[in-house]
C-alpha cells in the first residue's frame, strides 16, 4: 500500500522546488541593484577625492604662509581666505591669502604664493607704509582740494617677491632713504569733474593734478606713482590714467592725454566727491 496518496506526492513536489527556490541566486534585479550602488559610490569618489586634495592644499598653504611670515617678521600672523588668482592655460597661477598680525585684527594685508615658482610674497610692509603714509598726503590734497576726494596711498618696494625687509618694519621716511633704488610711492586720486567740461576747467584740473604730481616727487623715489579716476558729474562715465616712472618728465603733456577719450569706469558708486 502506498505511503502518500497522488496528492500527498504533489504536495512533497511542491515542498522540494520552494526549497530548491530558496537556494537559487537572487534575481536579476538585486544585481542591478548592487551595481548601481557600486556606480554610485564610483561617482561619490570622483567628486569627493579632489574636493579633499583642494581643502588638504589649503591646510597646507595656510599653515606654510603663516610659517614663511614669521620667520620673515619675527612674529605670529593669522591667514585665511585663500584663493587661487591668475590662472591661465600653462599657468598655474598664484595662491592668495588675507593675513593679520595675531595681534591686530586691522592690519589686514595680502600673502601668497606662486604655484610655478613656489615663492612667497606678502604685502604686510606696503601696508603699513601706506597707512602711515595717509596722513601727509591727506594733509597736503586739503591745500589742494575742498573737500579732500577719495584717495589712496602707495608705498612699497617695486617687486614683492624681492622684498628684503626683515624683522621690525622701519618707518616710511627710512624705508625710502635705505630702498630708495627699488621703491615705489604714489597717490591714487577718484575725482568728480563738471558734466560740461570747458578748456577753463580742464586746466584748473590739470593745475591741480599738477600740484600732486609734484607733491609725489617731492618724496624722490625711484619709482612715482600717480593714479587718476576722474568721473563725469553723477555718471558711470568719466577718464582715467596713469603716471609712472618717466611719464612725470613730462606731466601736464600726460595729463592733457587723460582727457583724450571718455570711457566707462568701474564701481561708480564707491567714488566719495
Amino acid at each position: 500500500m502506498p505511503l502518500l496518496s497522488r496528492n500527498g506526492e504533489d504536495m512533497l513536489v511542491a515542498i522540494k522546488q520552494q526549497v530548491q527556490n530558496s537556494n537559487m541566486v537572487p534575481p536579476k534585479k538585486h544585481k542591478s541593484y548592487k551595481r548601481a550602488l557600486v556606480i554610485g559610490a564610483g561617482l561619490a569618489l570622483i567628486i569627493v577625492i579632489p574636493f579633499l586634495i583642494f581643502w588638504g592644499g589649503v591646510a597646507i598653504d595656510t599653515a606654510g604662509m603663516g610659517k614663511y611670515l614669521q620667520d620673515k617678521y619675527g612674529q605670529e600672523f593669522k591667514v585665511k581666505y585663500l584663493e587661487d588668482k591668475g590662472v591661465s592655460i600653462g599657468d598655474p597661477g598664484q595662491r592668495v591669502g588675507t593675513a593679520h598680525p595675531a595681534n591686530d585684527n586691522n592690519l589686514t594685508f595680502e600673502v601668497g604664493r606662486s604655484r610655478n615658482t613656489g615663492v612667497y610674497f606678502d604685502t604686510y610692509t606696503a601696508t603699513i607704509w601706506a597707512h602711515e603714509g595717509r596722513p601727509e598726503a591727506e594733509a597736503f590734497l586739503k591745500t589742494v582740494y575742498q573737500p579732500v576726494p577719495d584717495f589712496d596711498v602707495d608705498a612699497g618696494i617695486s617687486s614683492l617677491e624681492d622684498n628684503p625687509v626683515r624683522g621690525n618694519v622701519p618707518s616710511l621716511g627710512d624705508a625710502i632713504k635705505k630702498y630708495n633704488n627699488k621703491f615705489i610711492y604714489g597717490v591714487n586720486l577718484r575725482l568728480n569733474v563738471p558734466q560740461s567740461l570747458g578748456p577753463d576747467d580742464k586746466q584748473e584740473v590739470i593745475s591741480k593734478l599738477n600740484k600732486v604730481a609734484q607733491f609725489i616727487l617731492s618724496k624722490h623715489v625711484a619709482h612715482p606713482s600717480l593714479g587718476i579716476t576722474m568721473w563725469i558729474g553723477s555718471t558711470d562715465q568719466g577718464y582715467g590714467c596713469s603716471l609712472y616712472d618717466k611719464d612725470f618728465s613730462d606731466i601736464n603733456g600726460k595729463l592733457e592725454k587723460c582727457f583724450a577719450r571718455e570711457k566707462t569706469l568701474k564701481q561708480p558708486n564707491d567714488r566719495s566727491n
